[in-house]
Order: C-alpha cells, then structure tokens, then sequence
C-alpha cells in the first residue's frame, strides 16, 4: 500500500469519567490499578476540519501510585456515520498547586488503528497533553498527522 499526503490536524477533547474501578494493589501504599470508561466531545482546532464536534467514547487502564504513574486505552470518535479508532499511552502526574489543591496532568501519544467510511484503511500518529478539571473531568489537546493508506 503506497501512503497519500499526510494531513496535520488538532483538536480538543473534554470528557467525563462514566465508570470508574480503582483496584489496591497491596504492594505499597497508595499503588492502584484502574479501569475507566469515559464519553465526551472532541473540538477540531486545526487548519484541516476532522471529527469536529465528534462523540467520543474511551476505555482506559491504569496503573498508578499516588496518581502517578502510567495510562494506555482506545478511543473510539463517531461523527456523521464514520467511526475512527485511535490507541494511546501516557503518563500521569499529580502534583500540588501553590494553593495546596491536587492537580493532574497527562501527556503521551497515540495512533489511529482503524477508521470507517471516509477514514477507511487511516493511519497515523500524534501527541496529546491534558489535564483534570474535576475528579471525573478532563481536557486533552492533541495534534498529530494522518493519511489514507491506498
């Protein structure tokens, strides 16, 4: 399969934690793996329009310390009939703000694995750093590039 253009392209999810299972390990303290479930809206931000205003659904694990530690998942965007997959890896980190409150952010990569319709045989590659706003909150701002395989 020969690759086309590759086409950059950006966006902002936001998204709400639906299911939440937090599991201790019983090794040290404070080391947890979890099992999240989150839908949410992604925003396109790019020069290139792509899944804006897509409904998003994520399956994520984790395995943390403290809230530190490392996350992987699939997210699956649904916009007007095309589906697109994308798996991801990152970090998170919790740290305290100057006054005192717990804040999370993350940041990894991720690839599309699988798209429909329009974004058949897609592939491509990207970063993302986020943040939570809440305890079952967050926004991520990604960018990366893909191209339709032929």
């Amino acid at each position: 399969m020969q690759a086309k253009n590759k086409i950059k392209v950006s966006g902002r999810q936001t998204c709400a934690c639906t299911r939440l299972e937090r599991t201790d390990v019983g090794d040290i303290e404070g080391h947890m793996v979890s099992y999240i479930v989150s839908e949410g809206v992604n925003v396109s931000t790019g020069d290139a329009a792509f899944f804006n205003g897509a409904q998003l659904t994520s399956v994520i694990t984790s395995d943390i310390v403290y809230f530190n530690g490392v996350f992987q998942g699939y997210t699956k965007f649904s916009h007007k009939g095309d589906i697109l997959v994308s798996k991801f890896e990152g970090k998170i980190k919790n740290t305290l703000s100057a006054e005192g409150n717990h804040v999370q952010s993350m940041e990894g990569s991720f690839s599309f694995i699988k798209g429909t319709g329009q974004y058949e045989n897609i592939k491509g590659t990207g970063t993302f750093t986020g943040r939570y706003l809440s305890r079952i909150i967050y926004v991520n701002d990604w960018e990366g590039e893909y191209w339709i395989e032929t």
